[in-house]
């Protein structure tokens, strides 16, 4: 890879990673001078890199007006949501017979010692559980699109990091342990239905965050 090219990889990873973990905070102005000297790169890799960012949703860029953050609103958890019901349970179909009874068992295992106060681990379980599934997608192009989709909920889980109700955080929990104990057994069919209806729970209860 030429200098060039790891100057705009770099641009691009560490203002998504910004971007991801609330350095840079939802609507916050960019200003492309500052974080080209911040990250010592010249503007052509630093504007090739902020492209890519809008065309991942990452950024708005405004004409005259400059580089926002994108805002973490109801538009966006509803398109990250519903992607994310769409790619999931059709993965689950395609690759039930290839999930590792092991590898589920001992995510199980994990998850059943973990603490209902543990937030944070709860959610790193979560992003294991949901990366599984999406991984064994044998398509570049859906490959893509999913690690953009998960890096996403990361950003909005993290914005949601101490708002959460307990009652939601037992509940998802529960919900795990039960899409565990199904995809164990083999049920294909009751699989499905769980995963559409724990994703669309998810996103009813970060749509009542934004209002808290």
């Amino acid at each position: 890879m030429s200098k060039y090219m790891n100057l705009k990889e770099k641009s691009y990873e560490i203002i998504k990673q910004n971007i991801i973990n609330l350095v840079y905070m939802p609507g916050e102005y960019l200003e492309e001078k500052k974080l080209s000297a911040s990250l010592e790169v010249s503007r052509t890799p630093m504007r090739e890199a902020l492209s890519r960012l809008e065309e991942e949703g990452w950024v708005k860029i405004y004409p005259r007006k400059g580089i926002f953050v994108s805002v973490i609103d109801e538009i966006l958890i509803n398109n990250v949501f519903e992607a994310r019901k769409i790619l999931e349970v059709s993965a689950l179909k395609l690759t039930i017979k290839k999930l590792s009874k092991i590898k589920l068992e001992l995510l199980k295992e994990s998850l059943d010692g973990i603490s209902m106060d543990d937030e944070k681990r709860l959610d790193q379980i979560d992003d294991k559980f949901h990366s599984m599934i999406l991984s064994f997608y044998s398509n570049f192009f859906m490959n893509k699109v999913s690690i953009n989709i998960l890096e996403h909920t990361k950003r909005i889980k993290i914005f949601s990091l101490g708002k959460k109700l307990k009652a939601r955080i037992i509940q998802s929990t529960e919900e795990h342990l039960e899409l565990l104990d199904l995809l164990i057994e083999g049920n294909i069919e009751e699989s499905e239905k769980l995963l559409y209806t724990h994703l669309e729970r998810a996103q009813i209860y970060y749509l009542k965050i934004l209002i808290v």
